[in-house]
């Protein structure tokens, strides 16, 4: 889900209700394996620390460049990206009165990916995002989660081409994983 749209437009495509699994884990949550974009920084040795700073609050109180990003590091701004992803919003009349079609008001239309359109996100679509947030995981990827990442790749193709069950699939994904994670855990 890369928007607070993410479910409508999923729910639109295949006409049935998402299902957001996420990634397991050791205690059984599920976690939701994140790439932050437009992160900031400031180098912990830079001799002008105090005015990065400064630059980074300044550039983070700008509702601005919050319009077009759907999940923010800001909460306030998120809670009112959400609320208007949940506003239907509607065609109106010279008038301002709200146009009407066979009894029903006429919906303004979003368009995800400028194909799938959507009206706005039921209060269960936006359950479901806030499900995802709360699950994000933003460990940078490398390391371990690659080397899993490939071990999943490698055993696959015997599954997609019919040459193993994907019982034993898992068998040799879960063994190689666990072989891995031992390894790591022992250094």
């Amino acid at each position: 889900m890369t928007s607070l749209g993410g479910c409508a437009e999923t729910e639109t495509l295949f006409g049935a209700d998402a299902t957001f699994i996420g990634d397991p884990t050791v205690d059984g949550t599920a976690v939701f394996s994140v790439q932050p974009q437009q992160v900031l920084g400031i180098l912990a040795n830079s001799r002008h620390r105090d005015g990065a700073w400064a630059f980074v609050e300044y550039l983070l109180s700008q509702e601005s460049i919050y319009q077009y990003i759907d999940f923010t590091s800001r909460k306030d701004f998120l809670e009112r990206r959400i609320e208007e992803a949940m506003t239907p919003e509607y065609f109106m009349t010279e008038d301002g009165e709200v146009k009407m079609y066979k009894g029903e008001p006429v919906t303004k239309t979003e368009y995800l990916c400028n194909e799938t359109p959507y009206y706005y996100i039921t209060q269960e679509q936006e359950d479901k995002a806030r499900q995802v947030l709360e699950a994000a995981d933003f460990t940078p990827w490398g390391g371990t989660r690659d080397t899993v990442t490939e071990i999943i790749l490698k055993e696959i193709g015997a599954f997609m081409d019919g040459t193993k069950s994907v019982q034993d699939t898992a068998q040799i994904i879960q063994n190689r994983v666990r072989t891995v994670v031992r390894e790591r855990l022992s250094c």
